[in-house]
């Protein structure tokens, strides 16, 4: 909800020129500074110069709104700044039309979307460590682990580089998610549809998952690991993988793809050393 409009406007007849208008988003404040002008001799007579300030959006309660039955694949408090351009035949046009640039930082959080709603992560978790108990995999075992790990992933700071191009997509240019332990890094795409919300409309993120202290035991256990370090000193995977979907629903059946299928070449070495062991 929107309220308590506060800010300082200069109107002609070919100009809208809005400076530091403040308003609350969610119960925070932000201040929009904007110019818009018109030609009428234009096919699209309106165009749009400005800049929006947001410190506290509430993601959770975002996503939450747009899929109220389930925990929402992201929980954290952003401040956004954003550069906006764009044209359009109409008012109501040109808002939708807006495009430029926008840097987001975010506080503490969980993440939820590699989970993958939580069931693959879970049932993962169960199974793989059951299994890894039964055939000695340390593999299966760091599989179940890893599941559970990221099942509800905390992060201490979370920040995205996003452009929404002329065609009104959301290219994820840059993001990261860290803590002392985990780092995930990548880039990539909410495609626009008329008329979706944003956070049904689709989903295509490569990312790059990065650990040090028990997340590199567990990776390298998975033998997941490049045997290199980051910029930033953590052990990448070996392996990209995309999450799909949409914001409210993301997908991430990728990576358990992976990790699976690394757990499961392991326990069949594993296995096959117990049987050999016991033949001897």
């Amino acid at each position: 909800t929107i309220r308590d409009i506060r800010g300082a406007a200069a109107i002609t007849e070919t100009r809208l020129a809005l400076d530091g208008l403040g308003d609350k988003l969610q119960d925070e404040a932000f201040k929009v500074t904007a110019d818009v002008t018109f030609v009428a001799k234009d096919p699209q007579p309106y165009t749009l110069t400005g800049a929006i300030n947001i410190p506290g959006f509430d993601v959770g309660a975002f996503l939450r709104s747009a899929n109220p039955k389930e925990a929402p694949a992201l929980e954290t408090k952003v401040a956004i700044s954003a550069k906006l351009n764009g044209r359009g035949a109409t008012g109501p046009d040109l808002e939708q039309n807006a495009y430029g640039q926008f840097s987001v930082t975010g506080s503490k959080g969980i993440l939820r979307a590699l989970g993958n709603k939580g069931q693959v992560a879970e049932a993962a978790s169960a199974v793989l460590g059951l299994f890894g108990a039964i055939t000695g995999s340390d593999a299966s075992v760091a599989a179940g682990q890893f599941a559970g790990e990221l099942k509800a992933m905390l992060f201490d700071r979370f920040t995205m580089q996003v452009d929404r191009d002329v065609d009104l997509n959301l290219r994820l240019t840059s993001l990261e998610f860290i803590s002392p332990a985990t780092r995930l890094t990548g880039s990539g795409t909410i495609k626009y549809e008329k008329g979706v919300r944003i956070a049904d409309q689709p989903l295509h993120v490569e990312l790059q998952l990065a650990g040090k202290e028990h997340l590199a035991v567990l990776l390298g256990n998975l033998n997941l690991l490049t045997g290199q370090k980051d910029d930033k000193g953590y052990a990448p995977m070996s392996s990209l993988f995309v999450v799909s979907g949409t914001p409210s629903h993301p997908d991430s059946s990728q990576l358990w793809k992976i990790v699976g299928s690394a757990a499961a070449s392991a326990a069949v070495l594993a296995a096959a050393k117990a049987l050999d062991g016991l033949s001897h």
